[in-house]
């Protein structure tokens, strides 16, 4: 059975408790962040999902401060435990431009505007 969390701000949609704590979920991230790390996985892996940029304990933490994790989990058939089973997180421009293939894509988005183009309708 999975359970999925929507984090925003500092609230969570969560059925056992509407207002527990965000962090709970950090070693279940890191967890499955060090076991699907792009390079590791062969390419039958890979379509299971993999990480490409694994962000540290104080980037996540920065991030669920902002309300951007979203998390996925999976109950154990009693209930008694979960699982982080997939993550997602959203962070504005300025927090993303840490990584070179933000700011790249920002610029590629800059000069597509600045020829015209449209990046929404």
């Amino acid at each position: 059975m999975y359970k999925v969390f929507f984090r925003k701000i500092s609230l969570c949609i969560n059925e056992r408790n509407p207002l527990s704590t965000q962090t709970a979920d950090l070693p279940g991230i890191l967890a499955l962040q060090s076991r699907n790390p792009l390079i590791n996985l062969n390419e039958a892996e890979q379509k299971n999902g993999f990480v490409t940029t694994a962000l540290t304990v104080a980037q996540i933490e920065a991030l669920l401060g902002n309300g951007g994790v979203f998390v996925s989990v999976e109950m154990s058939a009693h209930e008694q435990s979960e699982t982080v089973i997939g993550y997602a997180f959203a962070g504005s421009w300025a927090f993303s431009a840490q990584w070179p293939i933000f700011r790249l894509w920002w610029r590629v988005c800059l000069l597509y505007i600045l020829k015209g183009g449209r990046l929404w309708k």
